[in-house]
């Protein structure tokens, strides 16, 4: 069976992906997330699925902040104190859109006002992603979804090229390619996923790009687990 266009090969595929994943990891997924289409600013990949740290649940919630100002959070959480004005001068922006984003900081619950107008740290900021597994998908063009995929190491554990198992053999056939750079293959036909190659673990670095993954994935979990922002504000 082939498929028509690149989204039903991807729907075919997330039929079963909590099946999947147990198999390409070895780890059984208990509560899971999937994500479609995450921008994770370098690169955009058309699945995430994974699984939450075991600590996270309603009650220890708080309310999202951009994903795009995690890495400053957790650079100011550092100092002993803050100001406004020493945030807007470090990251050359306005007092106001300075004061905007430390106040997503503070109603989170990190930081905490001192009397001098200043900030300091509450609470560190911790990973709520448990495992990663993401996927580029495209019916034949492996060179382009190799590319693609690559990228992905950057944010998650495990890195795959899905394809139309019709168009799959010249990628079958550069196998090397996929094992050189740690990024896995699979192919589908009909409902049926085979994986070609399965790469190892990838050692993920608390950089930006696993960031938003980690807001991405606390934005999911409130909103598919009974959980939200009025319950996290109690």
């Amino acid at each position: 069976m082939n498929f028509l266009s690149e989204n039903l090969l991807i729907e075919a595929f997330l039929r079963k992906p909590k099946s999947f994943f147990n198999k390409a990891t070895g780890e059984s997924l208990n509560r899971y997330y999937v994500l479609r289409e995450f921008d994770s600013g370098y690169g955009i990949a058309d699945i995430v699925i994974g699984s939450f740290r075991p600590y996270l649940s309603c009650r220890s919630l708080r309310s999202s902040i951009d994903p795009n100002w995690v890495s400053p959070l957790i650079e100011f959480q550092k100092r002993a104190s803050f100001s406004s004005k020493d945030f807007a001068e470090k990251y050359g922006i306005s007092i106001s859109t300075a004061r905007d984003k430390i106040n997503q900081f503070w109603v989170a619950g990190f930081l905490k006002k001192n009397e001098n107008s200043t900030y300091s740290s509450a609470k560190t900021y911790r990973p709520e992603v448990g495992m990663s597994l993401a996927i580029e998908a495209k019916l034949k063009n492996w060179k382009q979804a190799l590319n693609q995929a690559r990228r992905y190491k950057r944010f998650a554990q495990y890195s795959y090229v899905l394809l139309d198992k019709q168009y799959s053999t010249p990628a079958e056939a550069n196998i090397e390619v996929f094992k050189q750079h740690n990024v896995g293959l699979i192919s589908m036909n009909g409902l049926t996923a085979e994986i070609h190659f399965a790469p190892k673990r990838n050692d993920i670095l608390s950089t930006m790009y696993f960031y938003r993954l980690n807001e991405a994935v606390y934005s999911y979990f409130k909103q598919n687990y009974g959980c939200s922002e009025e319950f996290c504000s109690k």
